[in-house]
């Protein structure tokens, strides 16, 4: 993401029938997700920290702060440490 180490955690193919068209979409929001796929997503997301021994910052892309309609967590490294993992 503009250049700093990040890595994205999402919700692949979780997907949920809109309520307006009955189509389904994907999850925009935490809240339509159950208990145990929240739990993942925070999971996958405390996994990445550890991974690289913490992180410095991290964004939930929800609301109306989506630049992209779908659930994602954006997790921000310090540079050093995402270069000795990946």
């Amino acid at each position: 993401w503009q250049g700093r180490p990040c890595i994205v955690v999402t919700m692949g193919d979780a997907r949920i029938q809109d309520p307006e068209d009955g189509k389904l979409r994907q999850v925009r929001r935490q809240a339509e997700l159950s208990d145990d796929a929240l739990a993942a997503f925070w999971r996958a997301a405390s996994q990445v920290s550890w991974m690289h021994n913490g992180f410095q910052d991290m964004r939930v892309n929800a609301g109306s702060f989506q630049n992209l309609a779908h659930l994602h967590l954006k997790i921000f490294l310090p540079e050093q440490r995402f270069l000795e993992v990946w």
